[in-house]
């Protein structure tokens, strides 16, 4: 049932458009597609006189590790990794049979995420998407529009739910902590790395008091962190961290040797990752070499590019902060969800170091794919960053000494 309800959104969302069966990856093709419980049962009303049903019978199977109703069942997807539903010309014969009405939450609602705050809907974007990637390509930072909509949440699949209004001191300071983040990752009087590098001081700050036991602080620490941190000392104090070649060739190191365990990888993805092996001159027993070959594909080919065009990176990950609901997605482990943030940007960087050296050059059309491959084949991973955060738990380097190693270009 529909009903009146505030919508908060970044500004993309409403320029966002599904090219459908024309889209280079589209979003049947290559990873496992959810069924909900209330679709599943649609499907099993569905007459057995129909030639669908047979492909349901086949291919429609209750989800054993899924959570929830949204993850009640699953579709096997063919031997190319292909949706069984689509039809030659790449159509949906479930949405052209019987309507948007029998689609699952997920084909219905995919590349947007629903998160609920305070009985307010946000929608944001994956970047997974291609057609959304393309949108981060601007060079106006991501506002946010603030409307109401009228809205049936049932036919949703939401992601989180948080509520602000609550005893938790964590919970409650979510808006000031995210307006904090974005409004950081958006300054423009400080190149990203050097932004997300302050955005670490304060929130380093932040989970201090929050150990502390001191909670109810934490708007006038991060106000205290703003005027002490946000200036050009901090730059000269940025510079002078002594780079430590080790610590990036122990993340290279990991990248190559963390696999993917998603059978459903796609293969434009596999042949990516070589060509970044390749361009990064990968071998194990030879870490000076590959340094030297991360500092050239920097310096030649990153740097050029994305010293005029930074814009695109801070759009991919103002965007990651709002669709997280970072800081706060993980409770009172505000740090780490920071230091997955300083992965995040790490790895992608090295990825695009290697592949841009593979090519020798980077352009709008390489970024923009190696984004949206990178997001759907490392981001959608269950696991592929965590594994790299536990082995920095693991070696005690929780910590903005260790973290400013990894953010340092």
């Amino acid at each position: 049932m529909k009903k009146k309800i505030l919508v908060l959104q970044p500004n993309y969302v409403k320029r966002f458009k599904c090219t459908g069966n024309d889209c280079e990856y589209h979003c049947c093709h290559g990873w496992k597609i959810d069924i909900d419980k209330k679709t599943f049962k649609n499907y099993r009303k569905i007459s057995n006189t129909q030639a669908i049903k047979k492909v349901i019978n086949k291919n429609v199977i209750i989800n054993k590790d899924g959570i929830g109703n949204d993850q009640y069942a699953k579709i096997i997807l063919d031997n190319n990794k292909i949706c069984p539903f689509l039809d030659k010309d790449g159509l949906c014969t479930i949405h052209m049979e019987y309507g948007e009405n029998y689609l699952s939450k997920t084909c219905n609602q995919y590349p947007r995420i629903i998160n609920i705050v305070d009985n307010m809907i946000e929608k944001s974007c994956h970047i997974s998407c291609p057609e959304v990637t393309k949108l981060l390509f601007n060079e106006q930072a991501i506002s946010f529009d603030q409307f109401e909509d009228e809205i049936d949440i049932d036919t949703y699949s939401v992601c989180m739910k948080l509520d602000t209004n609550c005893k938790n001191e964590i919970n409650k300071n979510f808006w000031k902590l995210r307006e904090v983040s974005i409004d950081m990752l958006q300054n423009k009087n400080f190149k990203l790395h050097e932004r997300i590098f302050i955005l670490g001081l304060i929130l380093d700050k932040v989970q201090k008091a929050i150990d502390n036991g001191e909670s109810t602080k934490i708007n006038s620490i991060v106000d205290e962190s703003l005027k002490k941190y946000c200036n050009q000392y901090i730059k000269e104090y940025i510079d002078n961290i002594k780079f430590k070649y080790t610590v990036k060739f122990d993340l290279i190191n990991s990248i190559c040797n963390t696999k993917i365990k998603d059978k459903n990888v796609l293969e434009d993805y596999n042949n990516l990752f070589l060509k970044f092996l390749e361009g990064i001159d990968y071998d194990e027993k030879n870490p000076e070499y590959i340094i030297k070959s991360y500092k050239t594909g920097y310096e030649d080919i990153y740097k050029p590019f994305f010293d005029d065009k930074e814009y695109i990176l801070e759009n991919y990950f103002v965007n990651d902060v709002f669709l997280n609901l970072f800081p706060v997605r993980s409770g009172d482990k505000i740090f780490e969800e920071y230091c997955i943030l300083v992965i995040k940007f790490a790895v992608m960087k090295i990825f695009l170091v290697g592949i841009g050296k593979y090519y020798k050059c980077l352009d709008d059309d390489k970024v923009m794919k190696i984004l949206y491959l990178y997001s759907r084949n490392i981001e959608h991973t269950k696991g592929y960053i965590d594994s790299i955060l536990e082995a920095i738990k693991e070696d005690n380097n929780l910590n903005m000494a260790f973290l400013s190693l990894l953010i340092k270009n």
